[in-house]
């Protein structure tokens, strides 16, 4: 039975997420992961900075073979990182032990949620980031048949999620609160009126399902 892991982790944490590392940080997210001859190939998409510097920085990073633009938008452009992943990178982890990458975004923090086949592998993904002293801020894990049964589907866009997770990490919710919208969007990198777009929508989002229903 599948299960979903989430958590989050700083980028300097895990070699990929430092390779991506530019100053100011642009938000990256894993679209998906190929695995040709057991070296896991990432497409991530780049938004929110200087596209420029990011491929210059990342270009040249001691791990990573080649960085190809492979197609782009007015906001975004998507990539092909060829690299040379530690055997204890967090990336390579995921890989070896089936982890299907469902959400993966970030900039100096990043946020997983991985499902992997079973229990077991989920253990040896543990294991794998236990061994090789890797720390993760794990936020929720459960069975998804299980999930899927008792609470409705949540549908919420990777900008969202990241939002609502932050702000609640960082007390956003609380009486009183711990950290303002100004604040909340300055972690985000966007300015306030899109914090509070993603705040409200991603909390009308997981609340109409739960409180009002399919309706």
């Amino acid at each position: 039975m599948s299960v979903v892991v989430e958590f989050m982790i700083p980028a300097e944490a895990f070699a990929f997420g430092a390779a991506l590392s530019t100053d100011p940080p642009l938000k990256i997210e894993i679209e998906r992961i190929l695995q040709p001859n057991s070296v896991p190939v990432p497409y991530v998409w780049a938004s929110q900075g200087a596209f420029e510097d990011f491929e210059g920085t990342v270009s040249t990073h001691e791990s990573v073979r080649a960085c190809t633009r492979l197609d782009e938008t007015e906001e975004r452009r998507l990539y092909r990182i060829d690299w040379d992943p530690a055997d204890g990178d967090l990336i390579k982890g995921i890989a070896e032990t089936e982890g299907a990458i469902l959400q993966a975004s970030g900039a100096s923090t990043w946020t997983f949620q991985l499902r992997f086949p079973n229990e077991d592998r989920l253990s040896e993904f543990y294991s794998f980031v236990s061994g090789h002293d890797v720390a993760l801020d794990v936020e929720n894990v459960y069975v998804l048949a299980e999930q899927t049964r008792q609470t409705p589907a949540i549908d919420l866009t990777m900008e969202q999620r990241e939002a609502l997770t932050l702000a609640v990490r960082r007390g956003f919710y609380k009486v009183p609160r711990s950290i303002t919208l100004a604040d909340l969007a300055g972690d985000l990198g966007v300015s306030n009126q899109a914090a509070s777009e993603r705040i409200r929508r991603g909390t009308d989002r997981v609340l109409r399902p739960v409180l009002l229903g399919r309706e």
